[in-house]
């Protein structure tokens, strides 16, 4: 080969390896800086621990029994999408001895297999206000902190075609878990709404969910929403404890450790709505099976727990045989003068809630003026709520007297007082 056409060839070549690793190069960065935009995100999980201190953790929780749910969330800081398979949820589900541990996400009406939304965290900005200091509040309008439970959070989102999806529960055999099965959700973002771009915008805000302890009886299951047992087990897990973990749009899995729940005893709650003018205080009775159990409760107010309380250390079963029997728990009020109760919501496992409307009498005379008495025995009055007749009462002579009696001060819906009139 000629001498210079050789160093003519090797020269196209070096300049083609050259022209190469730049455009390696150029493409790594390119690269490697959209991974550094995806991992920008810093995702934490934490649950709500009730003891020593109620508040969210990433440490282990404790205080929970059989049956009750554990409130969680992820919150993102510095949030930025990374188009990968959304988020995953697992939680504990079944040991190799068959106990069961976590049995799912508490659903609500329209979403029975689990129940998931967005809210705010402590540092999710107020975009109505220009102030980058002004956080979004409760819903009681206080600042949100690492102790604000998880009803008292605002919904931003809640699950929908215009914002994020939910597949599960899946009952998988995994790796992941020292356990032998978890139960596991994903959450799916909707791509082409201008949900993402919101969530951006935010840059701070948290996922919340309540995840269900397994409780079970001789008869049936306590949680018959879930479409997903696989067997009758027990909830039993004789101090065990539980795991929860979360994958956030491939950010790698992070472990939650929750306490093992007690099995033998439960604490139940119970909290007071007062429409009208709150009383000082009241009394509530536990009925276990019907029957009266001698344990009360006095509800005073107290800017801890404003009018709510617990009965502690109650037993979940009574022994039949060689059988365990789930002991069914209800509560009633003593009467208190100058309110009704209304019909008592809730349950042992969710807490109970007691609401009182404050009742008035309204007393009512004729005065007759200008003129004789008539010689009719009686007359009628009607009396008015908001305009509209609810009632009559018979005015008899000589004393012309009457009363409409034991009417609500305000609306029970809506704590808006009536106006009365005759």
């Amino acid at each position: 080969m000629n001498r210079n056409k050789s160093h003519h060839y090797w020269r196209k070549w070096i300049m083609v390896l050259v022209s190469s690793l730049f455009a390696f190069t150029f493409i790594f960065a390119l690269s490697a800086k959209s991974e550094t935009a995806y991992a920008a995100t810093q995702w934490t999980p934490e649950a709500f621990t009730l003891s020593p201190q109620a508040k969210w953790t990433t440490g282990g929780t404790a205080g929970y029994y059989e049956g009750d749910v554990v409130p969680h969330r992820i919150t993102a800081n510095s949030y930025e999408y990374n188009p990968s398979d959304g988020i995953y949820i697992f939680h504990d589900y079944l040991d190799d001895k068959g106990y069961y541990g976590f049995d799912g996400v508490v659903g609500t009406i329209g979403f029975p297999d689990g129940y998931f939304f967005i809210g705010p965290s402590e540092s999710t900005p107020n975009l109505a206000t220009p102030d980058p200091n002004d956080f979004i509040k409760d819903i009681n309008g206080d600042p949100i902190t690492g102790d604000t439970p998880i009803d008292l959070i605002p919904h931003l989102y809640e699950p929908g075609p215009d914002t994020f999806t939910i597949s599960g529960p899946f009952i998988d055999t995994t790796t992941i878990s020292s356990e032998s099965k978890t139960i596991r959700y994903q959450l799916i973002p909707n791509t082409l709404t201008p949900f993402l771009g919101e969530l951006e915008t935010l840059g701070s805000w948290s996922m919340y969910w309540e995840a269900h302890l397994s409780e079970t009886d001789s008869q049936n299951f306590s949680f018959p929403t879930l479409t997903d047992y696989i067997d009758y087990g027990s909830g039993f897990r004789s101090g065990s404890n539980l795991h929860s973990y979360i994958d956030a749009e491939d950010s790698g899995l992070k472990t939650l450790p929750i306490g093992a729940p007690f099995h033998e005893y439960r604490s139940i709650d119970v909290c007071k709505i007062w429409i009208g003018t709150p009383g000082s205080s009241a009394t509530i009775n536990l009925l276990a099976d019907g029957v009266p159990t001698g344990l009360t409760l006095t509800l005073p107010e107290s800017d801890s727990t404003p009018w709510c309380g617990s009965f502690y250390n109650v037993p979940i079963y009574r022994k039949v045989g060689n059988q365990l029997i789930k002991i069914v728990y209800t509560i009633s009020e003593n009467p208190i003068i100058g309110y009704r109760t209304l019909p008592i919501e809730g349950n042992a496992s969710t807490g109970f809630t007691v609401t009182n409307v404050e009742i008035i009498n309204i007393p009512i005379q004729k005065v007759w003026t200008g003129g004789p008495i008539p010689t009719a025995a009686s007359i009628t009055a009607t009396l008015f709520q908001n305009g509209s007749p609810i009632m009559t009462a018979e005015l008899v002579s000589p004393n012309w007297t009457a009363s409409f009696n034991n009417l609500d001060k305000a609306n029970p819906s809506t704590g808006v007082p009536y106006t009365y009139t005759v």
